[in-house]
């Protein structure tokens, strides 16, 4: 009784912290810091225990919303006098019975507190250390989505279930690897997806159970099940097997083909995984890819329509084999630098299996899609699983500049890299580790000081701006930032469609005889130099995007593609004369668009840290008007439409609130395209995994479904008349072109089975569209072509140069196009692109 009144006192004086670590997962985790503590609390009850064994029965009933179980958990103590044991578990599945496993069979009591998803077990006696226990927990009810420590987006229908470890449907501590064996009663016409050695699978009437084992300890368990085709392949004695949905056009060779060569990219680095295979399953409601920590892959079918079949996502969550599944992150513990280990690591091995199979250029466009504002992202050893789950904007941070700076650190340490990368994984197999741990390994391996190197890289917010200072006839290497530079800087002379001079430099070098020649420092990204544009002499307009108004002047960007990048906004008529220029010194958040009329154009200035601005740039007086701080806008014939959210409102003259068009409380909206004529506005609205284009007449208080698709982000254009809205949209693997006419008539595909479809304009007359797109999947240099349909015939006309990359275009008459192109075969970054206007009759382009 002084034992049980002693747990209690313990363990109600935290109820208020605990509690509340309930409520904010259930809550999503808005209020971050506060879950960090919270989190970190219970990590800190928890360490001192490890679960090294998993044997579970579980009885999945999807169509009634729920799942019950039995897990027995063999718990290891790390020290003399463990008593209390911690685990997690989903909110909704309620905890029945508990009980520890004797010796003989026999069943020692426990008595059990239940705070939330935390069970707390209290064992009849402490443990010795080293000693372990096996404590029952019998459990059921229904899933909480999202659950768990990250809202991962569970998936719980009839025929379709995805709960990911994070969602806490079995018993865990989160303490490291385990070796699992697991019993699913499922409904038989149901296929199991799992990476275990398959025990047996007995049919029972509708029912079926299916047993499998793992083959060394795993970091977590996903529970997927669904209506799936299966296909494999044996590849020097390892099993690789992928799990198409009904319906799928992905092509399983493809899939097993490319597990296969990125296995073998990874094992040459890092050494065996210890799995005899992987596993992909492609579940169509899923939002976000993950490997569940015993090899078995879950990525969305959107993914793989990325001009490359996915390969660089294949890379990656393979590569969580080692990263995650080896050495994994202190879950319960934020700010450890472990997420950094599992993500960042995971991302350059994509990257790097990216350039190891397509080549040099394709590394470079992974680093430059892959580029990270340094001024909003924050230091890796402070980003944790919590902000990958719960915190959209720290995914930059967690992927984009954790990849690069390992990036920096491969290439600081060169061949010692992987050396170093084995090392950790042996000294830390099947264990969780930190920044502080990986830099001590590596270290030692490398006999290298580190120091300076985690300081600036993983443990601040340190950036570099490498710049070409034009002097009188010459050029200053410098760096306009705090961090540390690059001792040797890649300079290259010419470029773009000439020869290449390569040689090298450094901060505070001077280049003598520029002239008019292009000279280009870290052409190839080495650095993670975030700012490009200052990076080229002599410095040139770069078009990026080019847009036409009914009016027939064209809207033409200039700057890189980044949002903290300055960039130009400049109109010109058809003989390429400027009419109006506006700078946008704080970058643009995507391209500024047309209003209906063509009497203004709609932009977004980035806020960087801040808020961004929405700005109108009147074409009448060459002015700038302030009109709030939305993201999302458009301009028809009576104002300015903003999205919030669900909801649709159309500014007023001052900055209020809006007048309320229409409301989608139970979703948000994605896109804005206003129709010209007056015709409405067109929008898409986003509900979890699903998106439906709509459109809204003028004046009207109801909009209309157009088209429903998987979400995404629309290319999309109208037809002058606004009888029909052109949309490109990615499918299972490829990109395809709809044209959606607004009377009601069916919607009709226009092309597909494109790698790739970027931009899309429709002609004057309304007769053809211009789309720019990667006709072929991998292709090498990821080149674009232009290609003209035409509505009536049918036919499609093909521009295709070999030594140029269509990047977009505009109709400037029916005869003719203005288009934005760059040399194909050049990796370097910044492109040295240009803004052309090309002839349908011959196919020549002469340079604006």
């Amino acid at each position: 009784m002084r034992a049980l009144i002693a747990f209690l006192f313990v363990a109600l004086s935290a109820s208020v912290l605990l509690l509340t670590f309930g409520l904010y997962l259930a809550a999503h985790g808005r209020n971050l810091p506060l879950l960090r503590s919270v989190v970190g609390l219970v990590g800190r009850a928890v360490a001192g225990q490890r679960t090294t064994a998993l044997v579970t029965h579980v009885d999945l009933r999807p169509a009634a919303g729920t799942l019950s179980g039995d897990a027995t958990l063999t718990v290891t103590a790390d020290a003399d006098g463990r008593q209390r044991l911690y685990f997690l578990l989903n909110d909704g599945l309620r905890l029945r019975d508990a009980w520890q496993d004797g010796d003989g069979g026999v069943r020692a009591p426990v008595t059990t507190l239940r705070l939330g998803p935390l069970v707390i077990v209290q064992l009849a006696r402490p443990l010795a250390a080293q000693e372990s226990a096996r404590v029952v927990l019998a459990y059921g009810g229904a899933i909480i989505a999202p659950g768990g420590l990250t809202g991962s987006g569970t998936v719980f229908e009839a025929d379709d279930v995805v709960l990911a470890p994070p969602d806490l449907w079995y018993p865990t501590d989160l303490q490291g690897a385990f070796d699992a064996d697991v019993e699913v009663r499922l409904p038989a016409d149901l296929t199991l997806a799992h990476n275990g050695r398959e025990q047996h699978r007995i049919v029972d009437g509708s029912a079926a159970r299916v047993r499998f084992t793992s083959e060394r300890p795993v970091a977590g368990l996903a529970l997927i099940a669904g209506r799936y085709t299966a296909r494999q392949r044996e590849d020097e004695g390892r099993r690789f097997r992928v799990l198409l949905p009904a319906g799928s056009e992905l092509d399983a060779e493809t899939l097993l083909e490319s597990m296969v060569v990125a296995e073998r990219g990874l094992a040459r680095h890092y050494g065996a995984s210890g799995f005899a295979g992987a596993t992909l399953a492609v579940p169509r409601r899923l939002r976000r890819a993950f490997n569940d920590g015993s090899g078995l892959l879950a990525i969305p079918p959107r993914y793989f329509s990325d001009g490359r079949y996915g390969y660089q996502t294949v890379a990656h969550e393979l590569a969580h084999n080692w990263w995650g599944a080896t050495v994994a992150e202190r879950w319960l513990t934020p700010g450890s630098g472990g997420e950094w280990i599992v993500e960042g690591f995971a991302q350059f091995s994509a990257w790097r299996a990216v350039g190891e199979r397509f080549g040099e250029a394709a590394l470079v466009r992974c680093l430059v899609d892959n580029f990270f504002d340094p001024d909003t992202t924050g230091a890796l050893a402070q980003a944790s699983v919590l902000d990958n789950g719960l915190d959209p904007g720290a995914r930059a941070t967690i992927y984009q500049k954790g990849g690069y700076v390992t990036y920096l650190l491969a290439q600081q340490l060169g061949d010692g890299f992987d050396l170093a990368a084995r090392a950790l994984l042996d000294r830390y197999r099947y264990r969780a580790a930190d920044d502080a741990a990986l830099q001590a390994v590596f270290a030692e391996t490398t006999q290298q000081d580190l120091a300076p190197f985690f300081a600036a890289w993983v443990r601040s917010n340190a950036s570099i701006d490498l710049a070409l200072e034009p002097q009188e006839g010459s050029a200053l290497v410098r760096n306009l930032r705090a961090g540390p530079p690059p001792e040797q800087i890649a300079l290259w002379r010419g470029g773009g469609s000439g020869e290449v001079e390569r040689a090298g430099t450094a901060v505070g070098e001077s280049i003598a005889d520029v002239g008019a020649q292009r000279l280009l420092l870290d052409p190839l990204c080495a650095a993670p130099d975030m700012f490009r544009s200052n990076n080229v002499l002599p410095r040139a307009d770069t078009p990026r995007h080019v847009a036409a108004a009914a009016h027939g002047q064209l809207l033409v960007v200039d700057g890189e593609p980044q949002p903290w990048e300055p960039a130009t906004v400049r109109v010109i008529d058809d003989a390429g004369k400027i009419l109006h220029t506006w700078a946008i010194d704080g970058g643009l958040e995507g391209e500024p668009t047309w209003s209906a009329d063509g009497s203004r154009i709609i932009a977004v200035e980035s806020g960087r840290a801040g808020e961004p601005t929405l700005v109108a740039l009147r074409l009448g007086d060459g002015g700038r008007q302030t009109l709030g701080h939305d993201r999302l806008a458009a301009a028809d014939g009576d104002g300015t439409v903003v999205a919030r959210g669900g909801r649709l409102l159309r500014l007023g003259a001052g900055r209020g609130r809006g007048a309320l068009l229409i409301d989608h409380p139970d979703a948000r909206i994605g896109a804005l395209l206003p129709a010209p004529n007056g015709g409405g506005l067109a929008y898409t609205v986003i509900r979890g995994t699903d998106m439906e284009l709509r459109l809204l007449p003028t004046g009207a208080a109801e909009s209309r479904i157009l088209f429903s698709w998987p979400a995404a982000t629309p290319v999309w254009t109208w037809a002058p008349d606004g009888s029909r809205l052109f949309v490109a949209l990615p499918g299972d693997w490829d990109w395809q072109l709809w044209e959606l006419p607004v009377d009601g008539r069916e919607p009709r595909r226009l092309v597909h089975e494109a790698a790739r479809l970027t931009a899309i304009a429709a002609s004057p007359d309304g007769a053809r569209v211009a789309v720019v797109a990667q006709a072929e999947v991998n292709e090498p240099d990821a080149r674009s072509e232009l290609f003209v349909f035409d509505l009536g015939s049918n036919d499609l006309r093909r521009f295709d140069e070999a030594a140029t990359t269509f990047i977009d275009a505009a109709w400037l008459s029916d005869s003719s196009l203005a288009v934005v192109t760059a040399p194909a075969s050049d990796p370097s970054i910044p492109r040295a692109r240009r803004l052309e206007k090309l002839s349908l009759a011959d196919g020549a382009r002469v340079t604006w």
